[in-house]
């Protein structure tokens, strides 16, 4: 049930990725030469009308980015298009910028042949524990380590900020959390929570990379 649940999520996730990239961001755009040859045809001396053209121009670049982000988060292609790695220094830089938290990240060895679906399953975590530190941390700064070594596969995620409540991380784990785990359970990884108040929260996934096993959705 968790791996059908997970598997029609992520395909909803492209579909809307895909409809925002090909109908509302070429919509934005034909608004945008429409715009600027709106401008044209406005004569010198109507400065009001020129700057208000300008104006509407800039909203609708911001609004193209911000759809932009909203595909790349729905749908990461730079994972398909360029590999875990790269994938996850582009997403880091753009959550730094975004919320003012700085991800040191740290990737050792090769991820050539990692399944897509767990290349997936570690991007949807890095995620998953970046907004939570944004969100309840209270920190400025946190670390991202994936490392590839015989035989498996690590993600280390931590800050050293307001740490998580004890019995979130039990039973009654947030929403978060309880995806980090099913995301894990489904490739067959363990995940490990440590958190202290006050002390911060490390989260270790570990995948066996021997085989790859990967859960799919009967």
């Amino acid at each position: 049930m968790s791996a059908r649940l997970i598997n029609a999520q992520e395909e909803e996730r492209t579909r809307l990725a895909r409809e925002l990239h090909d109908d509302l961001s070429q919509q934005i755009a034909a608004l945008s030469i429409a715009t600027s040859n709106l401008k044209a045809d406005i004569p010198e001396e109507q400065a009001g009308a020129r700057a208000q053209s300008d104006r509407l121009q800039e909203n609708l670049a911001g609004l193209a980015e911000g759809i932009r982000r909203l595909s790349h988060e729905l749908h990461p292609a730079v994972l398909e298009d360029a590999g875990l790695a790269a994938a996850l220094r582009s997403y880091c830089s753009e959550f730094s910028s975004l919320t003012g938290v700085r991800v040191a990240l740290e990737v050792e060895g090769s991820f050539g042949g990692v399944p897509s679906a767990v290349s997936l399953c570690i991007y949807r975590i890095v995620q998953e524990a970046l907004q939570n530190v944004a969100k309840h941390a209270r920190v400025t700064d946190g670390s991202v380590q994936l490392k590839r070594s015989p035989g498996i596969l690590s993600l280390t995620i931590a800050d050293r900020g307001a740490g998580i409540p004890l019995d979130w991380i039990g039973a009654a784990a947030g929403l978060g959390l309880v995806s980090i785990k099913e995301r894990t359970r489904l490739v067959n990884g363990a995940v490990r929570i440590q958190s202290m108040p006050n002390q911060g929260t490390t989260i270790t996934v570990t995948i066996p990379a021997d085989n790859w096993i990967v859960a799919t959705p009967r």
